[in-house]
């Protein structure tokens, strides 16, 4: 896909393509990172420590065009078009020390992952030929892999609990999953990051980062199982989106 730049008349193909992240996420200090042509939605404002609650899946939902309601407020919106090019970097990292070796076995194995969402069958990568892993290498650039590449590379995990041969020393980071709506933390990672490469992969996105965002005296904030759509939330959130002290 080509690049897209957000404007009133295209905001609904950015809204059709969202992505979301989740995972452990933490707050940095006076680390800010460029939106460039992304457009960024958020539970509360980053600037601002905050523990979120949820206890569902929201991509079904998402690829449907709907989000959650946030409680006790509206979703904070980044981007270009919202009066901001900046924000506060977030670190990212997987939901369980074990997560790469649970889910190469997983994604190789069951056949049923994530169909709940898709309403697909079959194993995921043949379901998603866009899908791309996207790896760390020794001297810390990054690789990015296609779904037979990919495919393959989770076997090897699943089967030696490491990548040998070319891949030796090579770190998966996170899976973009698009046919899903998920950007699948693998290891430790960055917002920044996640957005310079689902840029270099795809074009600009609307990406939903639903992690933590924890520091010192933590918010709490939590997701109210009452949809909106996707458009009236990033409305909603631009008109509440207070910015001025973000990079």
């Amino acid at each position: 896909m080509d690049a897209v730049v957000p404007t009133k008349d295209n905001i609904q193909l950015l809204c059709s393509s969202a992505l979301v992240i989740n995972g452990h996420g933490s707050k940095t200090v006076n680390d800010s990172i460029d939106i460039e042509n992304h457009i960024l939605l958020t539970p509360h404002r980053l600037e601002v420590p905050y523990v979120l609650s949820m206890d569902f899946s929201i991509e079904s939902h998402l690829r449907q065009g709907f989000l959650p309601w946030v409680h006790n407020g509206a979703w904070t919106v980044y981007g270009l078009r919202y009066g901001t090019s900046h924000a506060p970097n977030v670190i990212i990292q997987p939901w369980s020390d074990g997560e790469l070796l649970s889910f190469s076995r997983q994604i190789s194995n069951d056949p049923e992952l994530w169909s709940k969402i898709d309403g697909m069958s079959g194993y995921y990568p043949e379901r998603d030929t866009s899908m791309c892993l996207i790896l760390r290498t020794p001297d810390g650039t990054l690789s990015y892999l296609d779904w037979k590449m990919s495919a393959k590379c989770f076997e090897e995990i699943g089967a030696n609990r490491q990548l040998t041969g070319t891949f030796k020393g090579y770190v998966p980071i996170f899976l973009y999953a698009p046919q899903v709506a998920k950007v699948k933390i693998l290891s430790r990672t960055t917002l920044n990051e996640i957005m310079d490469s689902v840029g270099r992969i795809a074009g600009n996105r609307l990406l939903l980062l639903a992690t933590c965002n924890t520091g010192q005296n933590n918010h709490h904030v939590s997701f109210v199982r009452d949809w909106i759509s996707i458009h009236r939330a990033v409305t909603l959130g631009a008109e509440s989106c207070d910015t001025s002290s973000v990079g």
